[in-house]
């Protein structure tokens, strides 16, 4: 009797530190498990959309998956500085060009690339094209130069313009006023003359024709396209090729230069630095 009543005792009391033993485990699972259930919770979600950022086994350690989160925050909150800084360089760009205000008629290459649409290579022919046939009266008139469509010009109307601007109805007025102011003047000066002149009642006035002998020898470094086309051989087309190879080469060294025009033969030029000097 003694003997069970011992044996009672220890199993009592072996049952009792097992169930302390329990509750002190469940109590240790119970406290990871609410700690990374979140953490394995996203894991799954992440896995799901093919996050490989990741392990892909459930027995990942916890802190390296938290690690392994924190390092995804960071690359994105990289990736979301890298974006605003782009669109804040295209903003201000865009700015830039939006307040950008340029004289088509004292713009230089560095001005005019500026423009939206505008390099290098059309800036050099707004240019030429301002050298040859002088201020641009309008900013209408730049889609005369060659690769500037009505296209270009809708994207840099808004930043371009001239000073005192004309059209053509305003310049025909103009044109009008100075052909009056001409035949004017030719009508005085023909009565002037004719005080001083004995002629004849049916004799007409005459106007004369500038020739190249009333202007040779030309310098073909400040010749405008209107005289050059005084020269033999030279139309309009060439004139303006002479004109663009001065201004390649800066000025010519000597007549026979005129060789590297393409449409001039060596005959032509031959005939032509009869009456050309280069100073």
């Amino acid at each position: 009797m003694a003997v069970m009543l011992i044996m009672n005792k220890h199993y009592f009391l072996i049952t009792f530190i097992g169930i302390i033993v329990l509750i002190f485990s469940l109590s240790i699972i119970s406290y990871y498990k609410s700690d990374s259930s979140s953490d394995i919770i996203v894991f799954c979600s992440s896995y799901s959309d093919n996050d490989n950022l990741y392990e892909s086994s459930f027995s990942t350690d916890t802190y390296k998956v938290k690690e392994t989160k924190t390092a995804k925050k960071k690359n994105k909150l990289a990736d979301s500085s890298k974006k605003c800084s782009q669109e804040s360089s295209v903003l201000t760009t865009a700015s830039m060009t939006e307040n950008l205000m340029v004289n088509l008629n004292t713009a230089d290459i560095s001005e005019l690339s500026k423009l939206n649409g505008i390099g290098e290579t059309l800036a050099e022919r707004i240019i030429n094209y301002r050298t040859i046939n002088g201020i641009f009266k309008n900013i209408e008139e730049i889609k005369n130069v060659d690769g500037i469509g009505d296209g270009k010009f809708s994207a840099i109307c808004n930043n371009i313009y001239v000073d005192n601007p004309t059209y053509e109805l305003q310049s025909q007025t103009v044109e009008n006023n100075a052909d009056e102011q001409e035949n004017s003047d030719v009508q005085i000066q023909e009565q002037t003359e004719s005080s001083h002149e004995e002629v004849n009642s049916n004799e007409t006035s005459q106007v004369t024709t500038m020739t190249i002998d009333d202007i040779a020898p030309l310098n073909l470094n400040t010749a405008t396209k209107e005289q050059l086309m005084l020269l033999p051989h030279v139309d309009d087309k060439i004139a303006v090729e002479i004109i663009n190879l001065r201004q390649k080469i800066k000025k010519f060294k000597n007549s026979y230069e005129l060789c590297y025009v393409e449409s001039l033969t060596e005959s032509d030029v031959a005939d032509i630095i009869k009456y050309v000097v280069v100073e």
